[in-house]
């Protein structure tokens, strides 16, 4: 099974995704590892609670290329949408997600 992205033409790889999950919520990230997992079992799935965390993983990981970021809005130390505004995701299909009503 292949998963629509929102890149023009592009899907994700059913065997070795990379995916990045921006989350605080740990039973959420939980979650979502098991259902990607259940349809891409060799996913590479990194996960980070804060944008302090994921800055700092970015910034040292300048190569890395991730198919799919599941992106919360409201983190503890900001919201999800500055890393979009920092251009940290272009050209990337991105979720972005909220528990906010």
């Amino acid at each position: 099974m292949t998963v629509q992205s929102a890149k023009p033409g592009g899907i994700l790889r059913s065997v070795g995704s990379k995916i990045l999950i921006i989350d605080d919520d740990p039973s959420f990230k939980r979650l979502l590892e098991v259902r990607l997992r259940s349809f891409m079992s060799d996913a590479a799935i990194t996960s980070f609670g804060t944008l302090g965390a994921v800055r700092e993983y970015l910034q040292s990981h300048k190569e890395e290329r991730f198919d799919l970021v599941i992106l919360d809005q409201n983190l503890p130390d900001g919201s999800g949408v500055e890393l979009l505004e920092e251009g940290w995701f272009e050209d990337l299909a991105v979720l972005a997600v909220s528990s906010d009503e």
